[in-house]
């Protein structure tokens, strides 16, 4: 097996939204980082030609293994510079949406669970072009602006 690192290449192109529910209740969690990376383990970097490098609409990290044969993991390594961070809510009035909006401020995201809220979805999307590296940080693919 070989380590490659598959990174963004441009500012502010990784988001992550996370679900939580609790009562019949949702809220969604939408951060922004300027720069992500993860570390894949795969045969051989043929897994790359199956890449779209250049998405623009949003790659799931996750979900490469689903989408490229060979890959053993992928693996969280770094997410940089949160920029921003969006709150939406689902089966809430105003008073309960602003209440959980300060709560969410206060105590954090992970204050949520410890609230009894369950997070049931959590969806990563870099945005190209992103670059693949190998263990010695030579680039092995790169998509197109």
């Amino acid at each position: 097996m070989a380590i490659f690192k598959l990174q963004t290449t441009i500012k502010k192109s990784c988001i992550e939204t996370t679900t939580y529910e609790k009562d019949g209740k949702t809220v969604n969690i939408e951060s922004g980082y300027r720069w992500a990376s993860y570390i894949i383990e795969a045969e051989n970097a043929d897994f790359v030609k199956q890449l779209d490098l250049t998405n623009e609409n949003g790659m799931d990290p996750y979900s490469i293994d689903v989408v490229a044969d060979g890959i053993e993991s992928v693996e969280l390594d770094m997410l940089d510079d949160q920029c921003w961070v969006d709150i939406t809510t689902d089966g809430m009035d105003e008073d309960e949406e602003e209440d959980i909006t300060s709560y969410i401020d206060d105590e954090g995201e992970y204050g949520l669970e410890e609230d009894g809220w369950e997070q049931i979805e959590l969806v990563t999307e870099l945005h190209g072009p992103l670059v693949v590296l190998d263990e010695d940080g030579n680039e092995v693919a790169r998509g197109v602006e």
